[in-house]
């Protein structure tokens, strides 16, 4: 578990300033990081599911906001009310 982390309402998420490079430099850990937003999609088209999704602003501050996360893109996470999020932002997806 990350420490230090400010949750966040999904509606602060338009016009934030997400971190320029990947939050995860290994590559395993990239594919682990997309097989569960693949995962957390299927949750929130088939049940309306919400996850915590944990992210970094481009000053280096951990956030966490509870979502639902409607379709993964190349490089962006689609949430609920035309909010998106860079994938290379995203350190964690709770379930």
């Amino acid at each position: 578990m990350i420490a230090n982390i400010e949750i966040i309402p999904k509606e602060q998420l338009s016009g934030f300033k997400f971190a320029d490079e990947d939050v995860l430099s290994d590559l395993s850990k990239r594919n682990i990081r997309y097989a569960w937003l693949k995962k957390a999609e299927r949750l929130g088209n088939s049940y309306k599911g919400k996850v915590k999704m944990v992210f970094k602003s481009k000053l280096g501050k951990i956030y966490s906001v509870e979502t639902t996360i409607w379709a993964i893109m190349d490089d962006y996470v689609a949430l609920k009310g035309g909010i998106s999020v860079p994938i290379k932002a995203v350190l964690d997806i709770e379930f």
